[in-house]
């Protein structure tokens, strides 16, 4: 399982309200409502804001799917030890 190469907006969005403070909270949450259009518009009034928690976002992602490895590990060094 690998973490994909492109964030979609909706991880974005939840990074943002998340880890963001309240302007950020509320522009995550308008961006969460936002049609494609309004959508580019606060994408490219806020690309810095928006990077930022797309970093967050990715970094979410390879933490869950490193997690979820884990898990599946723990199951097959398990079940090879009759556990």
């Amino acid at each position: 399982m690998k973490p994909p190469k492109e964030i979609s907006d909706i991880h974005v969005t939840q990074a943002m309200k998340r880890y963001g403070g309240s302007f950020v909270m509320a522009l995550g949450q308008a961006a969460q409502h936002a049609d494609t259009d309004n959508l580019k518009i606060i994408k490219q009034a806020f690309p810095q804001i928006w990077e930022r928690y797309a970093e967050m976002a990715k970094t979410d992602l390879i933490e869950f799917v490193a997690a979820e490895l884990h898990k599946a590990n723990l199951e097959e060094t398990k079940n090879d030890c009759g556990i």
